[in-house]
């Protein structure tokens, strides 16, 4: 087992990250560890716990500087997004979770459609969180979308 000091938290704690050498060999050890220093110098590496709502805050801070339309997607994450995920752990966050929800808005009548422009919202929430300096996430889950049928019929003359 390899564990690395990246500093302090905002609570005066050690910072300490762990990893696990699957060779018995010291020399292997010795470059895993460098691997999470120079990780953690260059910003790369995840440190701090946190739940997805900061990322959800991330995401609407997001629309709000490129001046995309806010009014929908904060519905969208407020109403539906935050009380689901809000409180669980970003480590949490996998595809049985994921299905979950999606369940969860089916039962309650949800077209298919309107559950993958949730589900896309609370991706890019992750896209955003795995791009920033430092870090926010240190992986971005599996989203599965659902199949749509909704082609047009008809047509209006």
């Amino acid at each position: 087992m390899v564990q690395v000091f990246c500093g302090f938290d905002s609570n005066g704690e050690s910072i300490m990250v762990s990893r696990t050498s699957h060779s018995p060999r010291k020399k292997d050890a010795e470059k895993l560890a460098r691997e999470i220093q120079t990780q953690h110098a260059r910003g790369e590496l995840v440190t701090q716990k946190s739940t997805v709502a900061p990322l959800l805050d991330n995401l609407l801070l997001d629309y709000k500087v490129n001046g995309k339309s806010l009014d929908g997607a904060s519905i969208v994450v407020n109403v539906h997004l935050r009380p689901f995920f809000g409180p669980v752990s970003i480590e949490k966050v996998d595809t049985p979770l994921l299905q979950r929800y999606i369940a969860t808005r089916q039962e309650k009548g949800r077209a298919n459609g309107t559950i993958n422009g949730e589900l896309a919202l609370l991706r890019r929430s992750f896209t955003l969180g795995a791009i920033c300096t430092p870090p926010k996430v240190g992986r971005v889950p599996h989203f599965p979308m659902l199949r749509v049928n909704n082609a047009r019929q008809g047509f209006f003359e």
